[in-house]
C-alpha cells in the first residue's frame, strides 16, 4: 500500500489528521486513481474522474464519490507547496484522498534509461483500475526469491572454486556489486484461486550488470553487462510455474557465476 505523506488526508469529504491514516483491509476491493499535481493544479482531473466513475460502474461497486473533486482541491489547499501525486482509493465504505510518495525521473534517467522488471500479469478487467495486492506481492516475491537464489548460487560456485566469500574489506578482497536488470518473467506463478495453467516456450530473460571494485581504495576494476534468455525448452511450449521458473533462473545464474569464476582464475594467472 502507498504511504500517505501529507499532514492531512480527506475521507468521505472530511479532513482527517494523517496520524489516523489506516491501511485498507487487503480483502476489500479497491478502485483507484493517481493524479499529478503541478502549481496547485491536478493534471487531467476531469479525465481521471471520468475513468474513476467508469471503473466503479464496470466493477458494480456502490460507492459515492460525488464530492471527490472538491476534496482534491481542498487537500491541495492544505498542502500548497506539494507538487506530488494525489491518490484516490475507493471502497464500498467510501473514498479517501491523500498525497502519496512520488518519484519523478531526473533528466539523466531519461537519457540513460532505467532498469526494470516486467511480468506478464493482466488485469481481470483492463477497463477497471483496481488495486490488486496479490499481484504486487507476487512481484516482490519474485524479486526476493531471485536475490536469495543469486547469493546462494554465486557463493557456492565461488567457494567450490577456492574463493572465500566475506563481507569485510581487505587488501586481498574484491567488492562485487551485481544487479539484475530487465527481468522479464513470461508466466509468473501468482497463486490465484483459478485452475488455469500457463504454457510458454521460455521462462523469460534477465540481464546481469556487475561491477568489481578494489574493496579498500574503491577503484573500479571491471564491469560487465550480459543478457541471457531461458532456452532450455528448445522452442517447445511446456507448463510453466514457480518451480520451472526457479530452475531456469538457477541455470542462468549458474552460468554467470561460472563466468565470474573463470575470470578470477584467469586474473590470478597474469
Amino acid at each position: 500500500m502507498y504511504r500517505n505523506i501529507g499532514e492531512y488526508y480527506i475521507r468521505n469529504g472530511k479532513r482527517i489528521p494523517s496520524n489516523e491514516f489506516e491501511l485498507i483491509h487487503s480483502e476489500l476491493k479497491i478502485i483507484y486513481e493517481v493524479i499529478r499535481v503541478i502549481n496547485k493544479k491536478p493534471l487531467f482531473l476531469e479525465d481521471h474522474l471520468i475513468r474513476l466513475e467508469s471503473s466503479l460502474k464496470a466493477s458494480q461497486m456502490p460507492s459515492c464519490v460525488k464530492d471527490v473533486k472538491e476534496s482534491i482541491y481542498a487537500l491541495i489547499e492544505m498542502h500548497p507547496d506539494f507538487e506530488k501525486n494525489i491518490k484516490i482509493d475507493v471502497t464500498v465504505d467510501g473514498y479517501r484522498v491523500y498525497f502519496m510518495e512520488s518519484f519523478y525521473p531526473e533528466k539523466t534517467l531519461y537519457q540513460k534509461g532505467v532498469s526494470v522488471i516486467t511480468a506478464n500479469i493482466v488485469r481481470d478487467n483492463p477497463n477497471v483500475k483496481r488495486l490488486n495486492m496479490d499481484y504486487k506481492k507476487s512481484i516482490e516475491k519474485i524479486k526476493g526469491n531471485l536475490a536469495k537464489e543469486f547469493q546462494a548460487v554465486f557463493k557456492k560456485t565461488l567457494e567450490d572454486g577456492g574463493y572465500e566469500v566475506v563481507d569485510q574489506a581487505a587488501e586481498d578482497v574484491l567488492l562485487v556489486r551485481p544487479a539484475i536488470i530487465n527481468l522479464d518473467v513470461n508466466a509468473p506463478d501468482t497463486m490465484n484461486a483459478s485452475r488455469s495453467r500457463s504454457f510458454t516456450s521460455t521462462a523469460g530473460e534477465m540481464t546481469l550488470y556487475i561491477e568489481i571494485y578494489d574493496s579498500v581504495t574503491g577503484d573500479l576494476i571491471a564491469k560487465a553487462l550480459d543478457r541471457r534468455m531461458d532456452t532450455s525448452r528448445n522452442g517447445f511450449y511446456t507448463w510453466t510455474n514457480s518451480v520451472t521458473n526457479s530452475a531456469a533462473a538457477k541455470r542462468i545464474l549458474g552460468g554467470w557465476a561460472s563466468i565470474l569464476l573463470d575470470a578470477l582464475n584467469e586474473a590470478k594467472q597474469q
